[in-house]
Order: C-alpha cells, then sequence, then structure tokens
C-alpha cells in the first residue's frame, strides 16, 4: 500500500523458499522500485557518466543537519530563495557550507497507504524553485532532504514536461536529494 508514482509498480513479494514445499526455511523476495518510499537520489538518476547510490562516500549522510520548517507552505507552490532566508531571519539559524538540509512542509500529513495515500503526490507539494536552488547550492550544502514526493515540481501524468532544477542544479554538484 506504499504510495508509488503513477505508471510505477508498487512493491512484489514471493516465496524463494518454502517450509510446504519442504524446504529447510521460508525467504520471501522483495521487489520495488528505487523511487517507492524514502531513498536517495544519486547523481546516475540524471546523469549516466556520475555516481551510483553504492558508490558514494559511506558517510555522506552522517554528520549535522538542520530542518527548515516551511510547514506554512501548502499543496503546488514554489519554495524560494526569500522563503528560505525568511526562515534563517525568523528562526536565528543559518544554512551553512557542509550541512544536511531538511525541508519540512507538511506534507507528510498526506502520507497514508493504498488508494488513501494518492494526496500524498496528487494534490501537489511545495518545490524548490531557480533561486532556492542556487542560493542552496552556493553554500553548498551537502544533501537535502524533504518529506514530499520530490523536491521538483512533477506532473506525474506527463513526465516529459519537468524540468527537474532541483535534480539538475544539485546532483552534478554532489548534493544528494533524500525524497
Amino acid at each position: 500500500g506504499i504510495p508509488v508514482p503513477i505508471g510505477f509498480p508498487g512493491p512484489t513479494f514471493e516465496m524463494h523458499l518454502s517450509q510446504k514445499k519442504g524446504d529447510v526455511s521460508n525467504v520471501e523476495i522483495l521487489r520495488m522500485g528505487l523511487h517507492a518510499g524514502t531513498h536517495c537520489d544519486a547523481p546516475y538518476h540524471f546523469f549516466s557518466d556520475l555516481q551510483t547510490i553504492d558508490e558514494l562516500p559511506p558517510d555522506t549522510f552522517i554528520g549535522s543537519a538542520i530542518v527548515v520548517n516551511l510547514s506554512h507552505l501548502e499543496g503546488s507552490i514554489p519554495i524560494d530563495y526569500k522563503d528560505l532566508k525568511n526562515w534563517e531571519i525568523k528562526s536565528g539559524e543559518t544554512i551553512l557550507p557542509g550541512d544536511g538540509v531538511l525541508l519540512f512542509t507538511g506534507n507528510s500529513k498526506n502520507w497514508k497507504v493504498g488508494n488513501e495515500g494518492s494526496s500524498y503526490w496528487k494534490n501537489g507539494w511545495p518545490y524548490l524553485n531557480s533561486s532556492a536552488v542556487e542560493y542552496l547550492a552556493s553554500k553548498p550544502i551537502r544533501w537535502i532532504g524533504v518529506e514530499s514526493f520530490d523536491p521538483d515540481w512533477v506532473d506525474l501524468n506527463d513526465l516529459s514536461t519537468a524540468a527537474f532544477l532541483t535534480h539538475r542544479g544539485f546532483l552534478p554538484k554532489g548534493i544528494y536529494i533524500i525524497e
């Protein structure tokens, strides 16, 4: 029942070994796309000549992180440079070079299983625009995590229309994306 993008297969299970069939133990096989549930987008996701997830340094996601609370934003609305700067001013926090950045938009409240989970992606989510991407990349941060479906705006009915500004702005610079 985990939400997956339109057109993507959901997880499947199959029995590999079964005691009912005389095997020594029960062993199941889980198959799922890498974009179901929480995952990291490696540079290879958009750039075939760059690192795959298994080629990232072991300490990639270890270290300090800052939580940027933008929960006042809802639906298909861009997050821009001014939103990030205003958060820094109001919170007294500063996004520093080398930080991991967790964007909290509140979209996680839409996370449900099965058909009830369709609002997680169907009604849109706050996404980064080019000014926010440029600001964060100029720090530079180490990675960005979002609890929404994607840091970019994506029309899931027509992926060809997506510019993927965040993916194209961060991944070649070694700034990884956690979705």
